[in-house]
């Protein structure tokens, strides 16, 4: 759906662009703008530009929009609408199109988008308008004209590239412009001309309208700024002016490439002013002497942004206030044209030479490995055996540290002092006969990557937001990277990018050494791998003293080696375990007459506890009130206790009446008669443990239970309730219990001692 570009509002398609495909072959590097002062540079914390680099049918469209005068959301409302007219509007670019035809379209849609920003500035312009008439003006009015005139002098530029297989097309309308690299080192200006008054066609064209070029700032050429396109009358230096000092007009031209074009670099007007502050005078060159490193497109455009901001601060500091306190707002886009898998070498040194220059050139025949080296390395392995470690750890010192003294006899120099806390270093062996810096540049390329990769933690790092490391901020230690018997020792720091943002405040804009260990402790395979290096050791960050290290290293394996230890003596030395059962111990290791007293002394303790119970049960039939004649004994020994006269029924709950029921027989005029049958012995309860209840007249009830089981006065009855069939298993459970453990058991040697003589409670 095409947005409403009558709408007054500049989000309408705020997000327009973020629906496309990001470009693989390139990347984008920016910086904020700044101020300094004497003792510091403080930056700006609104963004201003605004770039580009998606691909939507195979057609890959990079653009760079860079707002002034606070038009931040003007360079946005372009970019996103810019984005739609060529993708999506109507008559969308395609392929099929021919050069002119692309070129006609470009411009159209270029125009169309300066229309749809008029639309949303209308009713201001409008608004304002009826204000400046009115005669009667106050302080409120006046504070409304000038909030409206803010919004008017917003403006943006426009820098845009189209490629559509073999040909680019660049529409510029601004200052920004484009380079491309070519194979042979050959720098090609995409647009030959940007629109400031220092452009030779834009001077002659102010100076045909009357106007003093030298009082018209870049751009000449822009979007919105409509102070100086339409209500250029009201200023006083263009008064005289035949026609608006800036217009709207874009230069668009088409290159065809081929494979000799390697990259397109596309710098935004930041970057041309603050060159030209720092007095550089041929950008191509410049930007040549920074494609030197050799690294992935987006390191390479944070690149070429930290050192053009570098460049600019540095010529401050030596300038002081004679020149420009002002850092611009920068942003590069740099794009690989073919898929390659490395970036073509366009220098066969760098441009950090000046810093190779200071460490020693190493040539001629190596050293063969010594025994500090393979000391190195039996130290190194033996620390994959961590309980050797204690038995050797002495002994090795002993004869490392006479040999270390060899290695690292020089005294440390000032700057290595001075940046101990913030380096770390790796020792390499160096087993080829190759110069030094030969070997500098790939490490510099490859721990950016990495100190890149484990900065994406911003939390790690200390910083506020991710960053982009490039080889430029590897620096070394004075002295090194310094051979040390058949060993390279490289010490080096790392340095934050630009207009970094730290989390919290830190003394030096560096990664601390504690950051710098992690690093290589966990790269250490990636860094190897990718260098093709032996790396013998690398400096770790000491977290303890050498007391602290030292009680790890011993009382460790000393505690894991004796908790199983002492465990297993105090199993083997104990002789005690259970039996599955916690009403029995046995003795694994007693045997002889010891066994057999205890043996028999617990047996005289169970026949105890039986007497006891006996006269117990004995005891409570006493009190039972046995009815006489037949009535009471039946002809197999039963007896019939007179429920009615017994003594027991005061123990009884109230009676509940029972509801009547009209089909039921009444009830018969005696009082029922409970037969009481305790069993003859306890085998004999063991076998027929269920209760029986028969009715063999109607006034008497003959109830079967075991003697234990009614006459029991461990488990009594607490409710008035009968026993239920569950609690009937119970009871026969617990006496075959009873009975079980009356038995002869074997006890161990240290259950007396254990648990003491106390009571067995029999359930």
């Amino acid at each position: 759906m095409e947005p409403d570009g009558n709408e007054n509002d500049l989000d309408v398609v705020e997000d327009f662009a973020e629906n496309f495909a990001e470009c693989k072959n390139s990347g984008i590097g920016s910086s904020l703008g700044a101020r300094y002062s004497r003792n510091k540079k403080l930056p700006e914390h609104t963004a201003l530009d605004w770039s580009v680099h998606i691909e939507e049918n195979e057609i890959q469209m990079y653009g760079i929009f860079c707002g002034f005068n606070g038009g931040a959301d003007v360079a946005r409302f372009v970019m996103n609408r810019m984005v739609y007219e060529i993708f999506k509007g109507e008559h969308p670019i395609t392929k099929t199109m021919s050069v002119e035809e692309v070129k006609g379209a470009l411009h159209d849609k270029f125009q169309k988008v300066d229309v749809s920003y008029l639309q949303t500035r209308e009713d201001d312009l409008t608004k304002r308008f009826f204000l400046m008439e009115d005669p009667e003006k106050n302080e409120i009015k006046n504070s409304q004209i000038s909030a409206l005139n803010a919004k008017i002098r917003k403006g943006t530029t426009a820098f845009v590239v189209l490629r559509l297989d073999r040909h680019l097309y660049v529409l510029n309308c601004g200052t920004s412009f484009g380079l491309a690299v070519r194979s042979d080192r050959s720098i090609v200006r995409l647009n030959p001309r940007v629109h400031d008054n220092e452009d030779r066609g834009e001077y002659e064209r102010l100076e045909k309208l009357n106007i003093d070029p030298g009082t018209v700032f870049r751009p000449t050429r822009a979007l919105g700024d409509y102070f100086r396109r339409d209500l250029y009358e009201e200023l006083e230096e263009f008064a005289n002016a035949k026609g608006s000092p800036v217009i709207s007009d874009p230069d668009v031209y088409d290159h065809e490439i081929d494979e000799s074009w390697k990259y397109l670099i596309l710098l935004s007007d930041g970057v041309l002013q603050n060159l030209k502050d720092c007095g550089v005078e041929d950008f191509t060159a410049e930007v040549a002497e920074r494609l030197k490193v050799q690294t992935n497109v987006r390191s390479t455009a944070q690149a070429l942004v930290d050192e053009f901001s570098r460049k600019h601060y540095s010529a401050y500091c030596r300038s002081g206030d004679q020149g420009s306190n002002r850092c611009e707002e920068m942003t590069v886009i740099f794009v690989q044209l073919w898929d390659t898998n490395k970036l073509v070498d366009m220098s066969c040194g760098s441009f950090t030479d000046s810093l190779d220059a200071t460490n020693s050139l190493l040539t001629g025949p190596l050293a063969p490995y010594t025994l500090n080296y393979y000391l190195l390395i039996a130290m190194d392995l033996l620390a994959i055996h961590y309980f050797r470690r204690i038995f050797f750890t002495s002994l090795l010192y002993m004869v490392l540290i006479p040999s270390c003294v060899c290695v690292y006899g020089d005294d440390p120099s000032v700057q290595e002092l001075d940046m101990f806390e913030w380096s770390s270093g790796i020792r390499v062996a160096y087993c080829v006969d190759a110069p030094l810096p030969d070997l500098l540049s790939p490490f510099r390329r490859t721990f950016s990557k990495v100190a890149t990769k484990y900065c994406h933690n911003i939390t790690a790092c200390n910083l506020k937001e991710q960053l982009v490391f490039g080889p430029e901020h590897i620096m070394f230690v004075e002295g090194f990277p310094r051979r040390e018997y058949g060993a390279i020792h490289i010490k080096f720091y790392v340095v934050f990018p630009h207009n970094t943002v730290a989390a919290s405040k830190q003394p030096r804009p560096l990664l601390p050494r504690a950051v710098l260990s992690d690093i290589i402790s966990k790269h250490l395979k990636e860094i190897s791998d990718r260098l093709g290096w032996s790396i013998i050791s690398y400096e770790k960050y000491p977290r303890f003293d050498s007391m602290t290290e030292f009680m790890n290293i011993a009382i460790i394996p000393i505690v894991i080696f004796s908790v199983p230890l002492m465990i297993f003596l105090a199993y083997w030395t104990s002789s005690l375990r259970p039996n599955m059962s916690s009403e029995a111990w046995l003795v694994t290791g007693a045997t002889g007459g010891k066994n057999a007293a205890l043996r028999r002394t617990m047996e005289i303790i169970a026949e105890q506890n039986a007497e006891i119970d006996r006269q117990n049960r004995m005891e409570l039939t006493k009190h039972a009130v046995i009815t006489g004649g037949h009535e009471g004994i039946t002809s197999s020994g039963q007896m019939l206790l007179n429920v009615a006269r017994s003594s027991l029924t005061s123990t009884m709950g109230p009676q509940v009446p029972q509801p009547s029921d009209s089909r039921s027989s009444p009830p018969p005029p005696s009082s029922p008669k409970i037969v009481v049958i305790p069993s003859s012995s306890d085998s004999e309860t063991s076998r027929n443990p269920p209760m029986s209840v028969s009715s063999p007249r109607g006034s008497i009830a003959t109830i079967q239970v075991p003697a234990p089981q009614l006459l029991s006065v461990r488990s009594p009855r607490k409710h008035s309730r009968r026993q239920s069939s569950v609690e009937d298993v119970k009871q026969a459970r617990r006496s075959r219990n009873i009975r079980s453990h009356s038995q002869a058991k074997p006890w161990k040697a240290g259950s007396l001692m254990l648990g003491g003589f106390a009571r067995r409670n029999v359930e």
